[in-house]
């Protein structure tokens, strides 16, 4: 989400994107069963750890509200929070989209 933000691509393509990944949740659940399986020595289940897999739009949008209520702007978030200079936000969008 936040190379997304970086790249100027605007929140509902952000939240619609990464909402297509459910789509193929099933399939991934079903591949990583081997690893919950495992993760059950530590107190966890699929059904305790699908929230973490999925792409639950209102807590995308949720954070992505923190983002403009703490810093004013998902692009301040960036450069303040993250360290984000200029040059290396130009040199992302040279690498992505030129």
């Amino acid at each position: 989400m936040l190379l997304m933000l970086a790249l100027g691509v605007d929140e509902a393509t952000i939240i619609a994107d990464y909402s297509l990944s459910n789509y193929y949740f099933s399939t991934f659940r079903a591949y990583t069963a081997d690893v919950v399986r495992k993760l059950r020595w530590f107190g966890l289940n699929a059904n305790a750890l699908t929230p973490l897999l999925v792409a639950q739009p209102d807590i995308l949008r949720a954070s992505l509200d923190h983002l403009r209520s703490k810093y004013g702007s998902a692009e301040r978030y960036l450069k303040e929070a993250v360290g984000l200079t200029d040059a290396e936000s130009a040199a992302l969008r040279a690498l992505f989209l030129e």
